[in-house]
C-alpha cells in the first residue's frame, strides 16, 4: 500500500482500486434503485441522499469493506472514520455537471491534509458518462471560490473556482464498475453530464483521520463513523454513528434525521439547502 501513499501525496489522488467484483457493484446498484422505489416520486430526498449509510446496513457494510479501508488507511494512518457519505448519479441525456471546485471549501474540516474522498463507481464510469477529471498537484492550498446560479450545476452553491489553473493538465478518471477512486480534500476536479443511455451511479465516502475529529470545532457537535482503530467521543468533537440493524427501520431514520439536522445547522442558514455533492 505504500505505493498508494506516496502516489495520493505527490498528485493529490490515486486510482484506480478495485475494491468489488462487476457483479458486487451490479448489486449494489440494484439495492439503490430497490431503495429508491421504496421512496416517495423514486429517488432519495435532499437529506436522504446524504449519509445513506445510516438508514442501509448494505452501505454500511461498504463503508467498512476491507479492500475500501485498506487503501484509506494507507492514506490516513490507523484510526479512519467516515465523517459523511452520498450517492452521486446522473441520469441519462442530461446536463448536470460539477463546476471545477475543492471539496474542502465550505466543510471546515481541519487539517484537511488528514480528509479525502473515495469514490466508488456502481457502473463504468467514463468521459461520456460524465466521469471526474482531477488536476494533479493542486491539492497544496485552499483557492478562492465564486457562487454561481446555474441551475445544471450539481453543487450545493454552485461554487466554482474562477480561472482554474491550466486544464490542460486535467486527467479523465476512468473507473470499472467496483473500482474507487481516492482523492485529496483540496484537489481541484470537476465533472461533465451524462450523454449516455445509462445513470452515471458512483457513491462518494469522505474520510477523516482521528487528528480531524480532535481537531475540528462545530457550532453543534456532529456524527461521525468509526472505521478502524480508536477514537471516543468524550476526547473529541464528534459524537459516533451508530449501525442500523434495519433498512429503513424507525431508529434509524430517526438517527439519520437527527445526524442531518446537526449538519445543516453547521452549514447551512435554511433547511432546505443541503449537502456536499461530487
Amino acid at each position: 500500500m505504500h505505493h498508494i501513499a506516496s502516489a495520493f501525496k505527490k498528485q493529490g489522488y490515486y486510482c484506480p482500486i478495485r475494491v468489488c467484483s462487476a457483479a458486487e457493484a451490479f448489486t449494489l446498484r440494484h439495492n439503490l434503485e430497490q431503495w429508491e422505489g421504496m421512496l416517495e416520486g423514486g429517488k432519495a430526498s435532499k437529506d436522504m441522499r446524504f449519509r445513506p449509510h445510516l438508514l442501509l446496513p448494505w452501505l454500511w457494510d461498504l463503508v467498512m469493506k476491507p479492500e475500501v479501508l485498506d487503501a484509506v488507511e494507507a492514506v490516513l494512518g490507523p484510526d479512519v472514520l467516515a465523517w459523511s457519505s452520498e450517492f452521486n448519479i446522473k441520469e441519462p441525456h442530461t446536463d448536470s455537471f460539477f463546476s471545477w471546485h475543492q471539496d474542502s471549501t465550505y466543510a471546515g474540516l481541519e487539517p484537511s491534509d488528514d480528509v479525502l474522498t473515495a469514490w466508488i463507481a456502481l457502473v463504468d464510469v467514463n468521459e461520456a458518462n460524465g466521469c471526474m477529471q482531477y488536476i494533479p498537484g493542486t491539492h497544496h492550498k485552499q483557492l478562492p471560490h465564486v457562487e454561481t446560479n446555474d441551475h445544471n450545476n450539481m453543487l450545493s452553491r454552485g461554487q466554482t473556482i474562477p480561472n482554474v489553473v491550466d486544464e490542460s493538465s486535467a486527467v479523465n478518471v476512468v473507473l470499472k464498475a467496483g473500482e474507487m477512486s481516492l482523492h485529496h480534500f483540496r484537489l481541484v476536479h470537476r465533472s461533465g453530464p451524462n450523454k449516455t443511455d445509462d445513470r452515471r451511479i458512483g457513491y462518494t465516502i469522505r474520510f477523516i483521520s482521528k487528528r480531524v475529529a480532535l481537531t475540528t470545532q462545530r457550532k453543534v457537535r456532529e456524527s461521525i463513523t468509526l472505521c478502524r482503530g480508536v477514537y471516543a467521543p468524550e476526547e473529541g468533537n464528534f459524537d459516533l454513528d451508530v449501525r442500523p440493524d434495519e433498512l429503513m427501520g424507525e431508529a434509524e431514520v430517526a438517527r439519520h434525521r437527527e445526524a442531518m439536522a446537526r449538519e445543516n445547522a453547521n452549514y447551512f442558514d435554511s433547511a432546505n439547502v443541503t449537502g456536499y455533492k461530487h
